[in-house]
């Protein structure tokens, strides 16, 4: 088990390619999300590190801090608007309905995290903002929650391609 910031950075960085990731496992995630960068090795690994390597340069992330710093303070407004728009109100959760204090109220997270992680992509990756955190009506938006939205089959293949992959 890695604990300590050093360890972490001799698993990830000093001596990446002398740890491999367990078989069962990396079939898995292979399965579930394709040969990118986290789950590949060797020499592919390599070449993606390589081609990723400008993106994530400590020049280019400190550029991008006034935009991750502006966002982060509308999104607070917003979500502390969407609290304070709902405060006191009674709210069910599982079918069991329960009052909530005069000064407090209920968020959907996931649904705000969706949102907030595609217009920080839009703007800190593309230069386009989606406006997604705004109500989000264009297509994209729409193609971008419809995509991540959880559905039986969904848990399905979480439940049952684990047991599959993991035997073969």
């Amino acid at each position: 088990m890695v604990c300590t910031p050093a360890a972490l950075k001799e698993l990830l960085v000093t001596r990446c390619y002398e740890f491999e990731k367990p078989r069962p496992l990396l079939r898995l995630a292979l399965q579930f999300f394709g040969p990118g960068m986290p789950f590949v090795e060797g020499d592919t690994h390599k070449h993606q590190r390589k081609m990723m390597a400008p993106a994530f340069s400590f020049k280019h992330i400190k550029d991008l801090y006034p935009t991750f710093w502006e966002m982060s303070r509308e999104i607070t407004n917003i979500l502390t608007a969407e609290v304070k728009k709902d405060a006191g109100l009674a709210h069910t959760t599982n079918g069991v309905s329960y009052q909530v204090a005069p000064d407090q109220g209920v968020l959907e997270i996931v649904t705000w995290w969706k949102r907030i992680t595609l217009d920080i992509m839009g703007v800190a990756g593309m230069g386009q903002d989606f406006g997604a955190r705004k109500g989000g009506d264009n297509a994209l938006c729409q193609a971008y929650h419809q995509m991540f939205r959880p559905t039986w089959g969904h848990a399905y293949v979480a439940l049952i391609v684990p047991f599959v992959v993991l035997r073969c």
